[in-house]
């Protein structure tokens, strides 16, 4: 049988790749196997990619990790705020407009809470949507506390500033899921 890259060359044995027959000069030494220079190039590439999504899958789940981290810590704020609406109510301490105040930020909360945790479950997952409204979520919450911050600085304002910056840096530095 005659090389298939030299066909005036007889082989010294076949690929353990491909299968295909190769003289010496094209077969490099793999432990007990023989592999052309074709496959050698192939499996490397295909190492650095595997390397190169693991990398970026690193990324999105620190990105994911934090906003479950921040909806799981907008929820505890929030019960809190339910604890002391429901004693407001019951002892009848605030008027009805700021009971229905109380009510509608709870409510507003609870939703942000909700975003931020199936925002981060979708990152986690690797979902295409999540990429989007991840991105989404933390350059809103990014302006909107910045914005806050003008006005009344807190500690809870600059907690979400850092970890939106961080999440929008970790989901737009990867590439799209």
């Amino acid at each position: 049988m005659m090389c298939l890259n030299h066909p005036k060359v007889e082989t010294e044995g076949v690929c353990a790749i491909c299968g295909n027959p190769f003289c010496r000069i094209c077969l490099e030494d793999a432990g007990e196997h023989k592999i052309c220079f074709d496959c050698i190039e192939a499996v490397a590439e295909s190492s650095l990619r595997i390397q190169e999504t693991s990398f970026l899958t690193k990324r999105m789940a620190t990105a994911g990790t934090i906003l479950i981290a921040l909806g799981a810590l907008i929820i505890f704020n929030n019960t809190m705020r339910v604890i002391e609406f429901i004693l407001a109510v019951f002892i009848s301490v605030g008027t009805i407009h700021s009971v229905l105040g109380e009510a509608t930020y709870i409510s507003l909360e609870g939703l942000k809470a909700s975003i931020y945790v199936l925002a981060g479950y979708g990152v986690l997952m690797g979902r295409r949507w999540s990429y989007w409204l991840g991105l989404a979520i933390s350059a809103g919450v990014l302006v909107f506390e910045l914005y806050s911050l003008i006005a009344m600085p807190t500690r809870p304002s600059m907690l979400l500033i850092t970890a939106s910056a961080i999440t929008l840096l970790l989901i737009s530095s990867s590439k799209e899921i």
